[in-house]
């Protein structure tokens, strides 16, 4: 479990860099059964609670380490909470989906899952107006006329 676990966290770290595109992720029809699965069974708190742990593990990265505190407890109860909201998934919830991925598709397969839950989660906490506006407030401080010049767009001179 230890693997997989390793597995779910370095495919949702690919996931998020490829938001645009999750709706067209390739997969087997078990793996997006299990997904559909995943995302139809998780609540708007469980997804919410997913992007904070997206957040806080993210947050370990050297080149944003500085810009949050998460304490170590913080950080433990996360993880344990993540297992449990997995662990739920796979056993519970989405059992039979679960079964069916590893039993046609391998092992491997059950990390590919989280593709879709970790793309829903994160575009519902883009959605936020807050969020929103501050994802598109640099565009102030672009040199609109440069931008249009330089790329032959119409009003550029």
């Amino acid at each position: 479990m230890k693997y997989l676990a390793t597995s779910v966290t370095l495919t949702i770290a690919v996931a998020l860099q490829a938001l645009p595109a999750a709706p067209a992720l390739a997969a087997g029809p078990y793996t997006d059964d299990l997904s559909q699965c995943i995302v139809r069974s998780t609540t708007a708190t469980d997804k919410i609670f997913f992007v904070k742990w997206l957040f806080a593990t993210i947050a370990l990265h050297p080149a944003v380490k500085g810009l949050a505190t998460i304490s170590e407890d913080q950080r433990t109860q996360m993880n344990k909470t993540t297992a449990l909201l997995i662990e739920r998934l796979y056993t519970q919830d989405c059992l039979s989906e679960a079964r069916d991925v590893v039993k046609y598709e391998g092992e491997d397969a059950l990390a590919d899952c989280f593709k879709l839950f970790g793309a829903v989660a994160m575009r519902e906490m883009f959605g936020d107006p807050s969020v929103s506006a501050s994802m598109s407030d640099f565009g102030k401080y672009i040199d609109q006329e440069q931008l249009q010049k330089k790329l032959g767009l119409a009003g550029g001179k």
